[in-house]
């Protein structure tokens, strides 16, 4: 017993030793660390954007995508077509300020792969066969409650609303007349 005994105090001692030197490592990089963090909340020079290379008076920094980038309105849109929960905020007042791709214009397209349906504006609707207008509808995901204008696919094949949202990964909240969806990786980070 007494050698077990020992044993665990000597091992206890030396994770307490380097615990302490791991913590002093982080202490001697602090300053470094909170430099680079405050650094990153300020707009780069030139104000570019990161895709395009345009001047523009309007950026905005998605705080989702790895590396962050900051972008003109038209490209952090129009990377974000198969992302749109992502966290994105806008430089305003000095600092970045949240918003939604919602607010910058952003609309859902169903079917289609993301992209608008091709058989818009349509000369094949009927009374018999009408038109889905494009609405707004609340998605849930894990990173929070979204409001987005859809717009649907209006193909003469086009599946049923409930159909398209399921096409996309996006669970209807009821089947009838869906205005409410959750993401599928919201549903599955649940089960």
């Amino acid at each position: 017993h007494c050698t077990k005994l020992k044993v665990l105090l000597h091992n206890r001692l030396i994770l307490q030793k380097d615990n302490q030197k791991v913590l002093l490592d982080g202490l001697a990089h602090r300053d470094l660390v909170i430099h680079r963090l405050l650094s990153s909340e300020a707009l780069p020079d030139g104000f570019k954007c990161h895709f395009c290379q345009k001047e523009s008076f309007e950026m905005y920094r998605c705080n989702t995508c790895i590396g962050r980038p900051v972008t003109c309105q038209q490209c952090c849109v129009g990377s974000h077509k198969h992302n749109p929960f992502h966290q994105v905020t806008k430089w305003s007042d000095g600092y970045f300020q949240k918003t939604t791709l919602s607010n910058m214009g952003f609309t859902i397209c169903m079917g289609h792969q993301g992209n608008p349906c091709p058989e818009l504006p349509g000369h094949h609707f009927t009374s018999h066969f009408k038109r889905y207008e494009d609405e707004e509808l609340v998605f849930v995901d894990k990173g929070g409650v979204w409001t987005f204008n859809v717009s649907w696919c209006n193909c003469q094949t086009r599946p049923d609303k409930v159909f398209q949202l399921l096409d996309m990964g996006l669970y209807p909240a009821t089947t009838r007349a869906p205005k409410t969806a959750f993401t599928l990786q919201l549903m599955d980070y649940f089960y």
